[in-house]
Order: structure tokens, then sequence, then C-alpha cells
């Protein structure tokens, strides 16, 4: 990727930002209350989360930097061959986990546009949205004396291990995406330097505003409007701003726009990853060479974000979403320890973190996957029976590469379609096939060794041999892939016929 299209510091912390702070911060607080039912244990939480997404992104900073691969945790656990794990938690996600997430910040967006009736702009309205809410709260709490709300702000606590986890997850959610950055390390200037900094910086800023706007909601609100609503953002401005509460539901509704954008980057990087392994039907790896966009993967996404917004609540879907993204860091981790005690080349440039961080990360990342299939088994169920069919189609169809005749005339012609209607061109790694003759994968090879979005990744986690080598890709390479995309496609098209 040219440097010019890559991210900075500032770009990468507000992207951070961004992707944080979405739906979470304005629904996530009544579903902590309906787990803990108390002012101060939920504040609490909330600080916890807050350790926990730091805890986890310094993890995930030598992830992110040893490993340059799109994919985030897909990528990682591949690295290790442990493929069939990947695959299951792969099929999850992609059906399950991101296509939920969008469709929380969607259901979220539509409760307050009823109830009212690019990034680092959208970064600003985020942050202006909430610094208003903290604000008018601080400005009841100190200059009109509202306290009453803050006096007892333990009474009615609920300290069972199910109710704190269930109201973990709720705060974890809002705190979900400070791994954004190692979905495409690739599209980061100086990874090494900018991935860390922005990181804790962002995950920091993010903490100081969700505090403050738990504390401005508290002060107007009691526990059991908060536990009835989720929109509590909407509830607070009615109490609080007049005729001007309208506002309010509008400018979260373009808070969630960006984190929409975020979230669809995010899911459609995953999907891309997966699809280029060989893992997925090859159409959903085809990227157009001018935006370097996964346009095919995005379409994607959102449509099952369509689709699974029907399943349930939106407390429902938080506890689906959870799931899915904590089992699959279990193995991220174990691959990092196993990287990391077997000596497995990395990327020259990777940041190290101290080995107890990794360890304690692991031990609560165990806690938050098994406790809630002992309390909430029927959410987890449909994460787990999701995950073992992935294994089941693994072993089936990916371990051994044989397909039907049929499928594999129908993924050549589904792919070549995606070509010519989204403008763009498959990136697959070397060795998984995409068409069936040799010419055309031989054309491919040639054509789009310049089209990876992460061009300064390692270039192929088959291979031990080669990870400590670097693409070498360029902005002419990219230019020359542009200018020769309709002389491709047609020869795709006479080598299909």
């Amino acid at each position: 990727m040219d440097e010019s299209n890559k991210m900075g510091f500032l770009g990468a912390t507000s992207y951070v930002i961004g992707n944080i702070i979405g739906s979470g911060i304005f629904i996530t607080p009544a579903s902590i209350l309906r787990n803990v039912d108390s002012i101060g244990l939920s504040l609490l939480i909330w600080v916890l989360c807050a350790v926990i997404a730091i805890l986890g992104a310094i993890c995930y900073i030598e992830l992110g930097t040893s490993i340059r691969e799109a994919g985030c945790d897909f990528a990682y656990i591949c690295y290790v061959k442990w493929y069939s794990i990947a695959f299951a938690f792969m099929w999850v996600s992609v059906l399950m986990t991101y296509p939920a997430t969008i469709a929380i910040c969607a259901e979220t967006f539509g409760q307050y546009l009823i109830e009212g009736l690019k990034q680092i702009l959208a970064t600003v309205a985020k942050l202006f949205s909430c610094l208003l809410i903290i604000g008018t709260g601080f400005y009841f709490y100190f200059v009109k004396g509202w306290h009453g709300y803050l006096e007892n702000p333990m009474q009615g606590s609920k300290y069972g291990t199910g109710n704190l986890i269930l109201g973990f997850y709720g705060g974890l959610w809002a705190f979900s995406g400070w791994d954004v950055l190692n979905y495409s390390t690739g599209e980061i200037k100086h990874p090494k330097r900018n991935v860390p900094f922005a990181l804790l910086t962002g995950i920091s800023v993010v903490t100081a505003i969700y505090v403050a706007i738990n504390v401005a909601y508290f002060v107007v609100l009691d526990v059991e409007s908060v536990k009835q609503s989720d929109a509590v953002a909407a509830i607070f401005s009615r109490e609080t701003l007049g005729d001007f509460a309208n506002i309010i539901p509008f400018l979260i509704g373009i808070l969630l726009i960006g984190s929409l954008n975020s979230n669809l980057f995010s899911g459609s990087r995953y999907m891309y990853a997966a699809a280029r392994q060989g893992h997925l039907p090859a159409c959903f790896s085809c990227v157009n060479g001018e935006t370097e966009s996964p346009r095919v993967a995005v379409l994607a996404q959102s449509i099952l974000a369509l689709l699974i917004s029907y399943i349930g609540d939106l407390d429902t879907l938080i506890t689906y979403v959870m799931f899915g993204f904590w089992a699959q860091r279990i193995f991220s981790l174990v691959a990092l320890l196993i990287i990391r005690h077997n000596h497995i080349p990395v990327h020259p440039d990777a940041v190290r973190v101290p080995l107890f961080c990794i360890y304690l990360f692991l031990i609560i990342t165990v806690a938050l996957v098994i406790i809630p299939i002992f309390y909430e088994f029927q959410s987890t169920a449909l994460a787990i029976a999701i995950c073992l069919f992935g294994f089941v189609l693994y072993y089936i169809f990916i371990h051994k590469a044989i397909f039907p005749r049929w499928l594999v005339a129908l993924n050549r012609k589904v792919t070549l379609s995606c070509c010519i209607l989204f403008d763009c061109l498959p990136d697959v790694k070397g060795g998984v096939q995409l068409l069936a003759s040799d010419s055309s994968q031989a054309l491919l090879s040639e054509r789009l060794s310049s089209t990876r979005l992460s061009d300064d990744s390692l270039p192929d986690l088959h291979s031990d041999e080669k990870n400590i080598m670097r693409r070498n890709g360029s902005a002419a390479g990219l230019k020359m892939l542009i200018s020769s995309v309709p002389s491709s496609l047609v020869d795709l098209i006479s080598d299909v016929q």
C-alpha cells in the first residue's frame, strides 16, 4: 500500500476512539444495571472493564506487530497452523459475531431516531455528543446540587458470579474495538511506534469519557429509570435539556454511523482474510484496485447484519457477540505463548510485552468464556453449535481441499461476476485455487501481487521459513494493476468461457 494512504498516529488514535465509542455507552449502562442493580457496582465494573481493555490491548500490540496480516485473530491462529480452529471461529464470526455487532449499532440508531424523531471528523462528532452529556450532568451536580442518586451508590448490589460476569459482558461490549488496528496493521505508518501509542492513548481517552458519562447519567436518573430503557441518553436529555433535548438523539445517530463504518471495516477485513486463506469463497477476497477496499465482503457483512438483527433483543445480541469474541481470543493468546515458547520467527520489528500480562489476560478471558456457559447457556449455545458445525465443514471440505465440481464451477462464476459488478479482482494466497485452469491462476498471480491490504505483512502463513521476509509492494505496481484491470477481466472471461 502507498504510504500516503496509510494512517499516522492521529488517524490511528481517532480510529481507536471512533471504533470503541459507539452504541455501547448508550445502551450498556442499562444492561449492566439489570445484572448488578446498583450505581456503585456498575461504575466499578466500568473501571475494571477499562483495565481489562488496556491489558488486552497490551497483549494485542505484540500480536499485531509480530503478525502483520489482515484478519486479526484469524491470522494469528492460522500462523501456528491451527487451521481447523481458525475456520471454526471464522464461521462463527462471519455468520454471527460481526453481523451482530453491526446489527446492535443499527438497532440503537433506530431507537434513538424514534426517540428524537471521514474518520477524524466522525470522531469529533462523537466526542461532542459525549462531552455535551458530561457537561450537562456535571452542571446539575455541582451547580444545581443534584446529589441524591449518588449518596448510596452500593445500595441493592448483586454480587453473584453470573451477575458480575454478565455485567462485565455489557461493559466490555462498550469497550470492544480496542483491537481494531490489528485487523489491518499494514495500513498504518510505522506500526511499531504508532500502534502501541494509538491503542493506549485511545483507550485512556475513552475510559475517562465513559466514567464521566455514567456519573452524569446517575446524577439525573435513578437505577430503575436506567434499567427500563435502551436509550438512556435520550431520557437523560429530556430530563435536563428541555427543548434542546431533541438534538441529542440525532447527534448520537451521527455517532453511530461512524461506529457502523468502523465495525464494517473490522468485519469485512476479517472476511477478506478468511477468503484469502481459502476458507471462504474467493469472491469475498475481491479488492478494488483504486480504493483497496474488499467491496464484496463489505456488502456481505451488511446483508448478514440486517438478517441477524431479527434474532433477539439487544442484551441477547450482546451475549452472542461477546462470547464469540472472547472465545476466539483464548486461542490467539495461546498461539502467542506458543510463538514465544518455540521461538517461531515473527516480524523483525515486533514489540514484546511482559509474559505476565499475557498470562493474566488469558486467565481473565477463560473466565469470561466459561462462566456464561453455565449462567446463559441458551445464548451461548448458538455460538457453540455454529463453531462445532464449522469444524465439521472444515474437515469435509477445507482440510483435503476436495470440492464437488459444481461447487468449483459456482465459485468461479460468482467470483467472476463480483469482479465485474464491483470493479475488483480476487486476492488469494499462493496455493489457493481460485479458477479451474492453470492459465487463469497464473494470470491472477501476476496481476494481484501488489493488491495486498497487508503489504507490510508476512507473506505466507503456511511457511515458517518465510516468516521473516517482507513484501515489496510498490505504488508503481499498484498503478500498473489499476491500469490493467479491464484487460485482466477480459482475459478471465475468455478463459472461463
